[in-house]
């Protein structure tokens, strides 16, 4: 399997970022509730038919990557390393929807996407490949956002995810 994430849509590389996220963490034993918070909103992308909305909730939960530090008791369980990395992660995962929520498609969410590839691989973590959470995807939407994903399509990405990263 190929990582290929250029090929797919915004939605779709956001679920895919938070799948880093989730597999960074299980790598290095990180476990916290902000986390198990911040995974399920990241995946919601995939079915949000208001982007608005979407992302009030992601700036309701304590650990969002929107330039705010890091929960206090979240930041004391990492070394000082780790927690750049995360944060890092963190971030970039975010931005990998934000980018471009209010603005023409570019080429930012893949930018993005791929800083968290980096990430892994400085870490000896193997991105996940995209057929993991999309094993049929198109292969003609890696610019744009994307249509919302049924919740029949929705319920089948959260089993492949919970395959490889069960969500709390």
């Amino acid at each position: 399997m190929t990582t290929n994430i250029g090929t797919v849509s915004t939605r779709m590389k956001q679920a895919w970022g938070a799948l880093c996220i989730a597999i960074y963490c299980n790598e290095k034993g990180i476990r916290h509730p902000s986390i198990d918070q911040l995974i399920p909103q990241l995946l919601a992308l995939l079915v949000a038919p208001c982007l608005p909305q979407w992302e009030t909730n992601l700036c309701k939960l304590d650990l969002h990557g929107l330039g705010e530090p890091l929960p206090p008791d979240l930041e004391t369980l990492l070394v000082p390393q780790t927690r750049n990395e995360f944060y890092e992660l963190i971030e970039n995962t975010v931005e990998i929807g934000m980018s471009d929520m209010w603005v023409a498609n570019t080429s930012r969410p893949l930018e993005h996407a791929l800083k968290c590839a980096e990430i892994l691989k400085r870490n000896g973590i193997d991105p996940p490949a995209v057929d993991a959470l999309f094993p049929s995807h198109e292969d003609d939407l890696g610019g744009d956002w994307g249509p919302e994903f049924s919740s029949d399509e929705y319920a089948r990405v959260k089993v492949r995810f919970n395959r490889i990263f069960p969500l709390s």
